[in-house]
């Protein structure tokens, strides 16, 4: 693996009209990627998206379709296997990057050789902070708050953890699983990734809060141990967590 060198992997699903501007946001970083694998899961259009591959004509974008529809955390699986870079930073075909996405997390990657994980904020495009600083996530505090988004996301390629092979909750899966295997995630206050608000998008899975909450407590269960202080911050997360979900159909119902 060269140094510093990056793969972006894109999941698309029936996004098929917002792909285009996603791939640009990766073409239009002040740091070159080295390599992009789009994966389509299986949308309704596959010609379309493989004419709009080509006619970028470029000979680092490679694109896999899946003959069936697996989920994003499965397909982002799918592509690492491809990957060579040392790195690997993932977009969702309906997100963008700001231009200097993989500057900012490169250079906090050369700064902190002890991170695994980069992450940063996900807003909108207009909104940025003024003083930016790197924090360490602990899981103690990942169990009550996902604060990490996706598409913000660039990690080691080399570490031996996965996306879980789901359709709900399948990254926050990962970034527990990473830090309760003792590595370390940073997190900049510095917005990286926003939504692409062009359309009015209706298939995002995020819009099916009782599937989301499902899966989140099917997480917490994969990481119950012999350490009862760890069991005892699960269970009281898994309980504040159902409250959350029991606030937000409260508050949608008003």
């Amino acid at each position: 693996m060269k140094n510093y060198s990056i793969t972006a992997i894109i999941v698309n699903y029936n996004n098929n009209f917002l792909l285009k501007s996603c791939i640009n946001s990766v073409l239009n970083q002040s740091h070159p990627v080295d390599q992009i694998i789009i994966v389509d899961d299986c949308s309704k259009n596959n010609d379309e998206i493989k004419n709009l591959i080509e006619a970028f004509d470029l000979n680092n974008i490679k694109l896999i379709i899946n003959e069936i529809n697996v989920g994003p955390g499965k397909s982002r699986n799918i592509a690492w296997d491809y990957v060579t870079t040392e790195f690997i930073a993932f977009l969702d075909s309906d997100d963008l990057w700001h231009e200097e996405t993989i500057a900012t997390q490169l250079e906090y990657f050369k700064k902190f050789k002890n991170y695994s994980v980069i992450c940063g904020e996900k807003s909108n495009y207009t909104e940025q902070n003024t003083k930016y600083e790197i924090k360490n996530l602990n899981k103690n505090y990942l169990l009550f708050f996902n604060t990490i988004a996706t598409s913000s996301v660039m990690l080691r390629a080399n570490i031996k953890q996965r996306f879980r092979n789901t359709y709900y909750a399948e990254d926050y899966y990962l970034w527990l699983n990473i830090l309760f295997n003792k590595l370390e995630i940073g997190f900049i206050n510095q917005y990286l990734s926003y939504e692409n608000n062009s359309l009015n998008i209706k298939n995002k899975l995020s819009n099916h809060p009782i599937k989301m909450e499902l899966y989140i407590q099917s997480n917490f269960l994969k990481f119950y141990d012999s350490n009862i202080l760890n069991c005892l911050t699960i269970f009281f997360a898994q309980f504040f967590s159902i409250l959350k979900f029991l606030f937000r159909i409260f508050r949608n119902t008003l």
